[in-house]
């Protein structure tokens, strides 16, 4: 069985294939890839083109987990090529009279969301934060999948009230809200 993967590379990353390692170097950094001994990699520096073979040699696991594993470091070769050269970001609106950002110091995050006490939420180094008014924030960084993260950390922070449509939302987002049970006379 021989699965084949052909994968272009941006032409601000340079690639180096040694051994079990493939190392990615972009504008924004580099990161280095450990692949398993049944992935064969070839660069074409002409085409600026990755080709990833699998082939199964008589071994004694289950296909399954080997095609699995192939298409993993598919996934994860394709997500650092996209950190080594692209920045990603997210915007952040509070939605709510009273629910303020107040300051973003020393990766600590500073805010106020109807609660009694003022909350502060520590952002990742990698991740940058720019307060753009007092009720919108940007995140932005290299790694897509720790901006995520953070981003659904924050939310959860002061989750959507699905009635009044009070939270912490994305920018672009816009919430269905509930109808109310009040009675009507």
């Amino acid at each position: 069985m021989l699965l084949k993967k052909e994968i272009l590379i941006p032409d601000n990353v340079t690639i180096e294939n040694l051994n079990n390692f493939l190392t990615l170097k972009g504008p924004l950094g580099y990161v280095i890839l450990k692949k398993k001994s049944y992935i064969t990699v070839s660069y074409d520096k002409i085409s600026k083109k990755i080709l990833l073979t699998y082939k199964k040699n008589n071994i004694s696991k289950k296909i399954e987990s080997f095609e699995k594993n192939f298409y993993d470091f598919n996934i994860q070769l394709n997500r650092s090529l996209k950190s080594v050269s692209f920045n990603f970001f997210l915007q952040l609106k509070l939605v709510g009279i009273g629910y303020r950002f107040i300051s973003f110091t020393d990766n600590v995050l500073t805010l106020r969301v109807g609660f009694c006490n003022i909350i502060e939420f520590k952002i990742p180094t990698n991740v940058k934060v720019i307060l753009q008014n007092a009720t919108l924030i940007t995140l932005y960084s290299n790694d897509l999948l720790c901006l995520k993260q953070v981003s659904t950390s924050l939310k959860k922070v002061r989750f959507l009230d699905n009635y009044k449509g009070k939270g912490i939302l994305y920018l672009n987002e816009n919430p269905s809200l509930k109808e109310s049970n009040k009675k009507q006379l």
